[in-house]
């Protein structure tokens, strides 16, 4: 079954859509499903993205036409429609906007019978893919390296901490290294 013929239960979504979102969702004709805050697969998350850019068109087309009753939403009502602005902005926009320069990711994302093998949309096999690897894919001209990405796994395993923790650990050690130079070279300096 296609992403957007799947049948999601309530239970899924994170929170319950207001009546005004559910609203502008059947006035721009959005499938419901597509309100699932959950963390989506790249495809769905794909899907989203062009569902939003969609209901952009027909919002201007229905302004554009008279025919929108209401206030207009606004670019974030638009967005949060999807997923939340921070995601919008880190992740979806800035990737999925360049992706069309690689023909055969816009096949595997749109995930169809016609979508190509893991293997020949990235160029390594992997169980999952998430923004992290399309960043990469991106900036590798389109494709993954699969020493980069072991590299990277045994990189994150080797540090101690979770997230933002591990950030803050990694850059108080950098801070700490800083120091130390400063001191040294006063030393010098002084001798």
């Amino acid at each position: 079954t296609p992403i957007s013929e799947a049948i999601l239960p309530a239970a899924s979504y994170s929170g319950v859509l207001s009546v005004s979102k559910r609203d502008l969702l059947s006035r721009l004709e959005i499938s419901e499903h597509l309100a699932n805050r959950t963390a989506p697969s790249l495809p769905f998350a794909y899907e989203k993205y062009l569902a939003h850019l969609n209901a952009a068109k027909k919002l201007e087309a229905s302004i554009s036409a008279g025919t929108w009753v209401g206030k207009k939403p606004t670019g974030t009502d638009m967005i949060e429609l999807f997923t939340s602005r921070s995601m919008w902005f880190d992740s979806y926009r800035p990737n999925f906007s360049k992706v069309h320069e690689y023909p055969s990711m816009v096949t595997w994302l749109e995930d169809g019978a016609s979508a190509p093998k893991n293997i020949d949309a990235w160029g390594v096999e992997k169980t999952k893919y998430t923004f992290k690897d399309l960043v990469e894919f991106l900036a590798n001209s389109g494709h993954l390296s699969d020493d980069d990405t072991k590299g990277r796994s045994k990189e994150l395993k080797d540090k101690k901490g979770k997230g933002k923790a591990r950030k803050v650990s990694a850059e108080s050690e950098e801070t700490q290294g800083k120091v130390v130079e400063k001191k040294s070279k006063k030393k010098v300096r002084k001798t």
